[in-house]
């Protein structure tokens, strides 16, 4: 969840948290995690960008790829019944199916450990994925950013099913 303070800084596209201020973080890592709102451009530099970072042998490298839950609609949610809030769910974008498979494809017989975040959450699916938890809780409430309780299924459903449980 992204404070509504922390949102322009958020929007910016040179912001301080770059690859290049976090060298020795990264140097240091035991496990390094990307995770972002991946763009075209950005997905097909990946694999080139981990060689140019020249990691450890020992380091392990995760990469998480794009989420979204659709259009988020709160005034259509908030005239649902309790059982239909559960049966709702959204289009996922295509550009979202894209970008994934770039992600994957470009990983493929590299170190890296590709996290489709959009079939986990999604039970799977990369097409449809529901809005609200199991206890009726909105996952997200743009499409792309996580409420407290999306975060905390997100989290719980990575950490179990995903290669994040090892760590």
């Amino acid at each position: 969840m992204i404070a509504p303070k922390d949102r322009s800084l958020c929007a910016q596209e040179a912001r301080v948290d770059n690859l290049r201020l976090a060298a020795d973080q990264i140097k240091n890592a035991d496990v390094i995690i990307f995770a972002a709102r991946w763009k075209p451009k950005a997905a097909q530099a990946l694999p080139h960008t981990l060689k140019y970072m020249k990691l450890r042998a020992n380091q392990r490298v995760i990469v998480l790829g794009n989420k979204n839950f659709g259009k988020i609609s709160i005034r259509k949610y908030l005239r649902m019944s309790p059982e239909k809030l559960l049966e709702q769910n959204n289009d996922v974008p295509r550009h979202i199916r894209t970008v994934n498979a770039t992600l994957k494809n470009g990983l493929t017989g590299t170190r890296a450990r590709f996290i489709d975040q959009q079939k986990v959450l999604c039970n799977g699916s990369d097409k449809q994925c529901q809005v609200f938890t199991n206890n009726r809780k909105l996952i997200s409430y743009d499409g792309w950013h996580l409420t407290e309780p999306g975060a905390r299924y997100a989290g719980a459903l990575l950490f179990r099913k995903t290669i994040l449980r090892e760590l």
